[in-house]
């Protein structure tokens, strides 16, 4: 069968198995096309469905428009939708000053980017409590939320179903997701993770390619968010066009766009979110880690650079670098890790030195990888290739990367507690 045959089989599946589903829906092209997928299963079984779309303030106009629509059009077939305007705490890659914000701010209602959307199913300050209960607290970030908002479903209806429009062509990190042998699922369904919380993922067009996500929209006339049409007349490439986070490490590359999409948008953004305009003016250079622009100030090794840039910042800001700066390093030094045939060969050429060269293959994901332990951090990389490095690390600053995604980390409960922190540091600031 091909991927939309297999995606129908799998909701269809979903369906029957579970009583209470939900989407989490952020309005792009992934989760409007597993949304569009879901009404049609809904309309074919005369079922229901429920909607979470956390609404992040700093959003396109056309998005809310999409998801307005679809909430519009699709009533029949919806039970609870949650449409969560409450003040989280989002990433901010754009300063290493204020590297967090927090949108719907009340103390700053005066600068919001947007007006607070007024549907009876907004959830805000004024209700929050009467729909989610007293337990529900505002201090914490926008992917606690997420991870709460389902446990809070498994207490009222049991075991639960989330469908998430993710596609493991976008990341190494959501091909892990799916794929790693160390995932549960639910019923060995290669499409889900169980997280043995009540609450199990579900990933209906996770073999899904970009192309394939635009020709279904096309063959069945399907609405989608506009965005992408604006994208595609900036020249965006198909694979590049990202609906997301509006202020984070993934966005931070397509930030000039909003300022030639939504001129009147881009104003509010600048005023609203430290460093915006900024990071802007720095797009495609050095300033904002470009690596392929990336050179050295004068006078510099990328050690000293690394010094240097680490002395410019706050001590809590620096302090969460320097943690996973340290972790890096000792990974590399003493676990080591893999690197495909060719690369290793370009490092046993210019640094046989920096390198322990070992046979050993890696027993998960690309297994014909082979393992190497660095024995020095060396200051750069042939070829830009992605070992320990000062220069990497370097990077990591330059793009306001706090979590450290360009050192191929993700986000450990060290990490997050260590955040959490500076969110309470900088609580009174925002």
């Amino acid at each position: 069968m091909n991927v939309y045959e297999a995606a129908v089989e799998r909701i269809e599946y979903i369906f029957d198995e579970f009583d209470d589903i939900y989407i989490s829906f952020s309005g792009g092209k992934d989760s409007g096309t597993t949304f569009n997928l879901m009404v049609d299963i809904a309309k074919k079984k005369g079922k229901k469905f429920s909607v979470l779309y956390v609404d992040m303030e700093g959003m396109y106009k056309n998005t809310i428009d999409f998801v307005t629509e679809m909430l519009t059009v699709n009533s029949a077939y919806l039970n609870d939708v949650h449409w969560v305007c409450l003040p989280f705490y989002g990433d901010n890659a754009n300063s290493n000053i204020e590297p967090i914000w927090k949108f719907w701010d009340s103390e700053k209602q005066e600068k919001w980017i947007r007006e607070m959307p007024s549907a009876d199913y907004v959830v805000n300050l004024d209700n929050y409590k009467s729909v989610f209960g007293e337990e529900l607290s505002l201090d914490m970030r926008f992917g606690q939320f997420v991870a709460w908002y389902g446990a809070w479903r498994v207490k009222k209806y049991g075991k639960t179903a989330n469908m998430m429009g993710i596609r493991t062509q976008e990341s190494l990190n959501r091909w892990r997701a799916v794929h790693a042998d160390r995932v549960a699922k639910y019923n060995d369904k290669r499409f889900t993770v169980d997280n043995k919380n009540g609450v199990i993922n579900v990933y209906p067009i996770y073999d899904w390619k970009v192309e394939d996500i635009w020709r279904y929209s096309g063959k069945f006339e399907k609405k989608y968010n506009k965005t992408y049409d604006l994208f595609y007349r900036a020249g965006v490439p198909l694979s590049k066009m990202r609906i997301d986070e509006p202020f984070g490490v993934e966005e931070r590359n397509g930030i000039k766009l909003w300022k030639e999409l939504e001129p009147e948008t881009w104003g509010k953004m600048v005023e609203r979110v430290k460093g915006v305009n900024l990071s802007q003016l720095g797009l495609g250079t050095q300033a904002v880690g470009n690596i392929k622009k990336m050179t050295l100030p004068e006078g510099h090794s990328w050690k000293s650079y690394l010094e240097f840039l680490l002395d410019t910042l706050p001590k809590s800001t620096r302090d969460i670098y320097q943690k996973k700066f340290d972790r890096f390093a000792e990974y590399w030094q003493k676990e080591g890790s893999v690197l495909s045939d060719d690369e290793i060969e370009i490092l046993k050429s210019e640094q046989p030195e920096d390198y322990i060269f070992t046979d050993s293959k890696q027993t998960r994901g690309d297994k014909k990888k082979k393992k190497i332990i660095a024995k020095v951090i060396p200051d750069d990389n042939p070829q830009n290739i992605k070992s320990l490095s000062y220069k990497r690390m370097v990077l990591a600053i330059l793009k306001g990367d706090i979590f450290g995604k360009t050192l191929s980390f993700g986000a450990t409960k060290d990490q997050i507690k260590r955040r959490d922190e500076l969110v309470t540091k900088y609580k009174e600031i925002l």
